[in-house]
């Protein structure tokens, strides 16, 4: 089963600006008891993402992912709220999809289930006298019941099908806000309204009533100590729902820092470097793929004399930093600020002095091997591909030449068996005699087919050209992700 995810669809019937439409869900909120806050103090959090000359807005929130009772109340409240059309649209694993239409008012007026409902009895396949108003120009009442009723391998297709003869883009017909990298999303939070009687003709505001202290986030403890830390070496908070200080440098190379949560009230520094000649750059979403290191993973790729025991050691200071879960404010505050300020400590000693090396793209090019970041270029069938959104490998042929590959193999090649010299006269006990002599026999014995194999890339000029042409494309994508991110 994949994962289950919602969205709500609202109609902008009027075609409303982006910013008249959040000023109208802005009020609708107001209305609900809700007022506009900063991230810190926020209780809900919805992200709108808009697309130019559609007329449907779709509304996400985190919690549209854990049940779809919640995406269905929102939808039939912003309905009557908006007095316009909303659906809901959940996926459930990927099986099924149920399309839920309220129009104008908190009643259901439509159901449709695109895919095999685990109900056999429900298949709701939607009325043609709640659809036929939203199809688009040229779209047809049986195309859309056609698309309702298709034989999908994931019911998500039949979203993205349906979605385009109701002109809604149908990528995000199946917005997922926890990875969904967009950069016509608009981010709004809220808390609850803090209005107090205090008599019969007075009313103070919450911030004439003493309260006790909020317990911090994650995020906001993060912000609050590495903030004043990163910032005066260049980084910058991008606009992002989630936390990554962002330092650029030359305008293409990117270092990142930011923090995911574990479990057991632990969290994990995590760094990367890229550039804007990989696929896409998105740090809009949760921070993952192999392009992050850890902090003990630039330990131990630093530290590559060390032995295994060594290594386990400091795996277990480095990697996960645990605070603990008080039940009071003011402990777990503290506590959490602590732990934050021990992972600025070891990000400082062994993680930005890495960062601050890497300044160009050779430098770059080093590192993805020398820390295990993607770096790769794929062959097969006598065609080389361009995958992989992370990999910076591409570079390679724009920045160097088949000399400079191979003396860079040779060098790297040469620090591995250094390693393993070093352990054997040191009595370490990591490797024998026997795995150096017969890394350093390969070593010698396959020079020449890498140099050959790094000529390959050169040699073949239609396919050279097309890499320029896609790094140069890359390029030009990036950085109008960057200047939304606001560092360009």
């Amino acid at each position: 089963m994949g994962i289950s995810f919602g969205n709500v669809q609202i109609r902008n019937e009027h075609n409303n600006t982006k910013g008249k439409f959040m000023d109208l869900f802005r009020s609708y909120m107001e209305k609900n008891g809700y007022v506009t806050c900063d991230e810190d103090d926020a209780e809900s959090t919805y992200y709108l993402s808009f697309k130019e000359g559609s007329k449907w807005v779709t509304l996400g929130s985190e919690n549209y992912n854990r049940d779809d009772n919640y995406v269905c109340n929102d939808a039939s409240e912003i309905a009557e709220g908006l007095q316009t059309c909303c659906l809901s649209v959940y996926v459930v694993g990927g099986d099924f999809a149920m399309v839920n239409m309220y129009n104008k008012t908190s009643s259901l007026t439509d159901r449709v289930i695109i895919g095999n409902c685990y109900n056999e009895d429900d298949n709701a396949k939607g009325e043609k006298e709640h659809w036929e108003e939203f199809l688009k120009e040229n779209a047809t009442w049986e195309q859309l019941q056609k698309a309702f009723s298709g034989e999908y391998v994931f019911a998500q297709e039949g979203v993205r099908e349906f979605a385009e003869y109701i002109d809604m883009e149908p990528r995000r017909a199946v917005l997922n806000f926890d990875f969904d990298n967009d950069i016509n999303t608009e981010v709004m939070y809220f808390m609850k309204s803090q209005v107090v009687k205090s008599h019969p003709t007075i009313t103070v505001t919450k911030n004439a009533v003493e309260k006790s202290e909020k317990k911090l986030t994650l995020n906001s403890a993060f912000k609050k100590v590495f903030g004043p830390a990163l910032e005066p070496l260049g980084f910058v908070k991008i606009k992002s729902r989630y936390p990554y200080y962002v330092r650029l440098i030359n305008d293409e190379i990117l270092h990142v820092i930011t923090f995911k949560e574990g479990h057991n009230y632990t969290f994990t520094i995590l760094c990367g470097v890229a550039t804007v000649y990989r696929k896409e750059i998105n740090l809009s979403g949760k921070p993952i793929g192999e392009w992050f290191n850890d902090v003990f993973d630039m330990y131990q790729y630093t530290y590559q004399y060390k032995t295994k025991n060594e290594l386990k050691t400091m795996s277990k200071q480095l990697r996960y930093i645990k605070y603990s879960p008080y039940v009071d404010s003011v402990q777990y505050n503290c506590n959490l600020i602590s732990g934050f300020k021990y992972a600025l400590d070891i990000t400082q000693k062994y993680t930005l002095p890495i960062l601050e090396s890497i300044d160009n793209i050779q430098n770059v090019i080093d590192y993805t091997h020398d820390y295990n970041t993607p770096h790769n270029m794929y062959f097969k069938n006598k065609q080389y591909t361009f995958m992989d959104n992370e990999s910076e490998g591409l570079l390679k042929i724009k920045f160097c030449n088949a000399e400079d590959l191979f003396l860079k193999s040779q060098k790297r090649l040469q620090k591995s068996l250094d390693i393993i010299r070093y352990h054997i006269e040191n009595n370490t006990g990591e490797f024998l005699q026997e795995e150096y002599d017969l890394k350093q026999d390969k070593f010698i014995k396959n020079a020449e087919k890498r140099k050959i194999n790094y000529n390959k890339y050169f040699s073949d000029k239609e396919w050279y050209n097309k890499v320029i042409v896609e790094l140069d494309k890359r390029k030009e994508y990036n950085t109008e992700i960057l200047k939304w991110y606001g560092l360009i």
